[in-house]
């Protein structure tokens, strides 16, 4: 799925674990947002600040 390679792809270039992403994003996202969708979230809003166009 296009999200977890997204996901694979951040933590390779941040040099972070994908579970430590996933942490972070579960620790900010709103308690009524389901997890899944602050995955997604996150991956859009990080490849829309990049310069991977």
């Amino acid at each position: 799925m296009a999200i977890w390679s997204g996901l694979d792809e951040i933590a390779k270039k941040e040099e972070r674990p994908v579970r430590e992403l996933c942490q972070e994003v579960d620790s900010s996202r709103p308690t009524t947002m389901p997890l899944t969708n602050a995955i997604r979230s996150y991956v859009l809003d990080y490849f829309r600040r990049s310069d991977f166009r």
